[in-house]
């Protein structure tokens, strides 16, 4: 087979009734390059099919200029390359094209409005409702459309009567009551959009109806949230696109009814030099498979795209979490082996690039994503259905990972639009290479991975994230509940390594460098700088096995560390890290010695005062078994206020294991020159492999001790299956606890030699000598992560709570009575007692008394998860093929204390919204140092139909010390494991 390379031609000169062939047009104008790429396009396929026995490599040269398109650019699979010839889309030497999806605009007259100059244009395509675009460009830069207030924001005075959803999300308030003035009957004021900004998200209204004489403005569809803020008000928001607000040089706006557009220049800018381009197509280009065939090999190098509209359904109020919904401007769906080099995508109102299902293998590098409505890239698959199999089964054939590969890229001033938006979307998608990206100015979070929640099925396995440098993000302090890197749901085989994060804020909570999120799991987080967050460096919410080791956490502003919640498996290891914090206090430091393995970390606080734990000293830790191996010493960083965290040759931290990483290897590579092609790029810069084994852990009990007496031996199912790409060779090391308690273990190592989708089982045995909370037998791998490591963990006898009988004829008013000789359970934090708490049951009801000792009460009745309460969930079993024990609730009850103590309410969690539970008899009165809460709670609204034998239930106590002064941690729902007391145990009847 010959191999034949063939070279077409476009140019702003050219004509599609040319051959394309020739760079320039003829002298005679018989020839020359083509008009349009879509002809380019055209002219490789018919060429392909009169030369299918051929091998040839494809090139398509564009100059400089400007292309319009008409529609959307389409590539389907036969437009595809192969391997060895993919079909190249470049820029011509020196030229740099721009692809663009806008209309530039140029029948203006200047006429004067607001006593201003006034440019206008009149569009018949936007009167007749075929064109409409809310973002205009005036010489490449975005102007802004008239909004109110001009600067900050208005708050909503109160929700007009409407029943308060929670977090019911979608069905929030379809009205809202305004300060009188803030929203009036403006002209076209259909067209007026209101931005709320809530929690972690942002929600977009259009008018139904606005009664100006009562103050209440009536939306299209109902609010995402219940616009309240979660600094306690009511929710902020601005209205833009209004027309008796243009005012100011540089605004513009768009009168769709009359089809006519004003602008006001600026005093500088001249009809004559100036280029005003408004967009139009919903997607740029699409790379777009059919069936089972892909759409392969095709390149783009050293282009400029730009210009893209796409609005919000009309019934569709936003996205609850990362803007989702919002697509790319170039979109690639059952694309493999594609790549965009040395490219920009800027100027868009939604993601630059969005990778949807059954794409595989394709590259994003060395590009530039910037001015985006939404996010920079966005990778993303459907979340598992529940018929489907959960990690490590089904990996292959009809579920391809995604494998996307973003290097070197530079993605900035990101969110205009959807600020909830990321620099990096990972959905539920594995194998994924996000390296040695620079990611700034975004509203939200710098790369966000995972799209499943707890310990769900997922396909979110072995992605690499490594070597970024994540800065200033949400330094406008927008949104809440954000971080430089957030991750959901089980991750075997992810990477976190490398990265440089700082300068993280927030509005009212979060602002994490890290911050592994609900069931984040089996991470390896390794050489990492964080510092300059306002929230900790590294927080965990809730996960399990993830090991972070040899990092640095710097001067956070607050909180410092957060390891997550107790749960009945281990949540993390962490080890060899340095800690400098700004002061002496370190967040959740109490750790559970079951629950958390903490070692062998230097922590150092910059004012010199001692360092403690949740008020623990590092002795009294060490003393329980935790944190050992643990200094206080000063790293002897070069210039830690400057942020050199260089290490002077002579630090204390070699003495805790820490090995000096390069973090001056964050970021982009090519600081100087970039390489002409991608070929080159390549040559300089292979890619990493997807190749790679991933060998999980799971630990079963098999013979469980009684509740009341310790068996001599236990034994356990430890099962190792590989879930990667590639064979697996290696071995675990298993260990014991506690010491002294649990011994004789039988193996301390099991070997293992395993192909793709292979699983290998061993028993092992141990002795349990005498009572304790909890015994567990963990594993670690002996290489780097290729093995994640899991825990099992054991409750004996401490966490069973036996509940008392009581008479039947209890009342509110006697109970105090009747439980008087009854000794109470204590709860403490850290040293601090912070309740206790006695349980009584009749054949009706669950009776509970407690004291509760918060001087500062803080309720919120209408999410009161943020603030005071107590919280008791009955629990449901697990079920038989939970990848993990972890607890799901059946009932959901808060008994909320108000402010001055001297009463209480009861609610119940029915659906996502709270209620009040109109069955539960709650009361409270203030006492010296808190308050007395005293409740009956009938059976049925803990799930049962009759007096249970037993309760598997959660106990949560709101508990933050405000001593310190942190009260805003109060607001978080998601709080660290020292901002909430949990128990888990069950309730023993009799």
């Amino acid at each position: 087979m010959t191999t034949k390379k063939v070279d077409f031609y476009i140019s702003s000169v050219g004509n599609d009734n040319w051959s394309g062939t020739i760079e320039n047009p003829a002298g005679n104008g018989s020839d020359g390059p083509f008009a349009t790429i879509t002809k380019a396009r055209d002219a490789i396929r018919a060429y392909k099919a009169e030369n299918s026995n051929d091998n040839i490599d494809f090139t398509v040269n564009i100059a400089d200029g400007n292309y319009e398109l008409t529609e959307t650019l389409l590539f389907t699979p036969e437009d595809s390359g192969t391997t060895e010839y993919p079909i190249r889309y470049v820029a011509a030497y020196g030229a740099s094209p721009v692809i663009s999806g806008g209309r530039q605009i140029k029948n203006w007259q200047e006429i004067e409005h607001n006593g201003l100059r006034c440019w206008i244009a009149d569009l018949p395509d936007v009167a007749s409702n075929k064109w409409n675009f809310t973002r205009l460009y005036i010489n490449n830069t975005p102007r802004q459309r008239p909004r109110l207030p001009e600067n900050g924001f208005y708050h909503f005075t109160g929700v007009d009567n409407c029943e308060d959803t929670g977090f019911k999300w979608c069905h929030g308030p379809d009205r809202a009551n305004f300060a009188n003035g803030d929203i009036k009957q403006w002209h076209n004021w259909q067209d007026v959009d209101l931005i709320s900004y809530q929690l972690w998200f942002d929600t977009h209204h259009k008018f139904k109806k606005i009664d100006e004489e009562n103050n209440v403005v009536h939306f299209q569809t109902k609010s995402l949230g219940s616009l309240r803020d979660e600094r306690g008000d009511f929710a902020r928001y601005f209205v833009e696109n209004i027309f008796e607000a243009l005012d100011t040089a540089g605004e513009w706006y768009l009168d769709r009814t009359a089809g006519r557009l004003y602008y006001l220049p600026l005093p500088v800018e001249k009809l004559e030099n100036t280029v005003i381009t408004a967009p139009a197509l919903t997607e740029i280009i699409r790379i777009q498979g059919t069936g089972s065939q892909r759409v392969s090999h095709i390149n783009f190098e050293n282009i400029n795209f730009a210009y893209q509209h796409w609005e919000l359904p009309s019934d569709c109020p936003g996205y609850i979490q990362a803007a989702f919904g919002v697509p790319g401007a170039i979109i690639l769906e059952g694309a493999q082996s594609c790549v965009f080099y040395g490219c920009s995508i800027a100027h868009v109102n939604g993601y630059g690039l969005e990778i949807l299902a059954g794409s595989t293998e394709n590259v994003i590098a060395a590009c530039t994503i910037y001015d985006t409505g939404g996010g920079g890239v966005k990778i993303g698959h459907e979340e598992l259905l529940p018929h489907e199999s959960p990690v490590g089964e089904r990996m292959f054939g009809d579920y391809p990972a995604s494998a996307t590969t973003v290097v070197d890229c530079t993605i900035r001033d990101c969110g205009h639009i959807f600020p909830s938006a990321i620099g990096i979307w990972v959905g539920n998608s594995g194998w994924n290479r996000l390296q040695h990206n620079q990611i700034f100015n975004c509203n939200y979070t710098g790369i966000s991975c995972g799209w499943t929640w707890g310990y769900a099925a997922t396909r979110t396995v072995c992605n690499l994230i490594e070597n970024n440098h994540i800065h200033h993000i949400n330094h406008k302090e927008i949104l809440s509940d954000n971080g430089g890197i957030y991750t959901l749901g089980q991750q075997p085989g992810t990477v976190l390594r490398g990265n440089v994060i700082h300068n993280i804020s927030c509005y009212g909570y979060g602002a994490w460098g890290i911050y592994p999120d609900e069931g984040s799991s089996e991470m390896l987080v390794e050489n990492n700088l964080v510092y300059g967050t306002k929230k900790a460096s590294y927080s965990t919410h809730y996960g399990r096995d993830n090991i972070v080791r040899n990092n640095i956490f710097a001067v956070s502003q607050d909180d410092h560390l957060c390891l997550g919640k107790r749960e009945q498996h281990r949540s993390t290891t962490f080890r060899n890290n340095i800690v400098v914090t700004a002061n002496s206090r370190i967040q959740g430091g109490a750790w559970d010695v079951a629950q958390y393995t903490v070692e062998n970390n230097l922590y150092w606080s910059l004012d010199s005062t001692p360092v403690t734990f949740n008020g623990k000293s590092l002795e009294s830790l060490m003393a329980e078994g935790q944190n050992i191996g643990a200094i206080v010493a000063d790293p002897l960083f070069s210039d830690t206020s400057g942020g050199d965290f260089s290490l002077r040759y002579d630090s204390p931290a070699k003495n805790i294991g820490f090995k000096p990483f390069n973090w001056h290897a964050a970021g982009q590579r090519m600081t100087i020159e970039r390489p002409m092609n991608y070929h080159k790029y390549l040559q300089d810069f292979p890619l990493p492999t997807f190749e790679l084994p991933v060998i999980r852990t799971k630990i079963e009990l098999l013979t469980k001790p009684a509740d009341s007496q310790i068996s001599d031996i236990v034994e356990f199912s430890v099962s190792l299956i590989n879930v990667g790409r590639a064979p697996g060779k290696g071995c675990i090391l298993l260990k014991c606890g506690p010491a002294g308690i649990a011994v004789n273990l039988s193996k301390n190592k099991i070997s293992y030699d395993l192909k793709p989708g292979e699983e290998k089982t061993d028993i092992v045995t141990l002795n349990v000598v005498d009572k304790v909370e909890a015994f567990w037998l963990d594993s670690e791998p002996d290489d780097n992560l290729t093995v994640p490591a899991r825990t099992i963990i054991f409750d004996f006898e401490t966490d069973i709570w036996k509940v008392h009988p009581i008479d039947n004829n209890a009342t509110m008013e006697n109970i105090p009575e009747i439980f008087n000789l009854i000794p109470p359970r204590i709860i403490k934090d850290a040293n601090r007692v912070v309740a206790d708490v006695k349980l009584g049951a009749n054949e009706d009801n669950l009776l509970l008394y407690a004291n509760f000792y918060e001087t500062d009460l803080r309720p919120n009745i209408l999410q009161p998860w943020t603030g005071t309460a107590f919280e008791l969930l009955s629990i449901l079993p697990s079920e038989p093929d939970a990848p993990v024990d972890h607890p799901q609730p059946k009932c959901q009850i808060f008994l909320v204390p108000n402010a001055d103590g001297n009463n209480a309410a009861a609610l119940v969690l029915e659906k996502n919204e709270c209620i009040a539970a109109i069955d539960i008899k709650v009361s409270s009165k203030s006492i010296n140092g808190g308050c007395e809460l005293t409740a009956i709670i009938p059976w049925y609204l803990l799930g049962y139909d009759k007096m249970p034998v037993e309760v598997p239930f959660e106990l949560i106590i709101d508990c933050v010390d405000t001593t310190t002064g942190n009260i805003t941690q109060l607001l978080t729902f998601n709080l660290p494991s020292d901002g909430w007391k949990r128990l888990y145990g069950k309730l023993i009847m009799g």
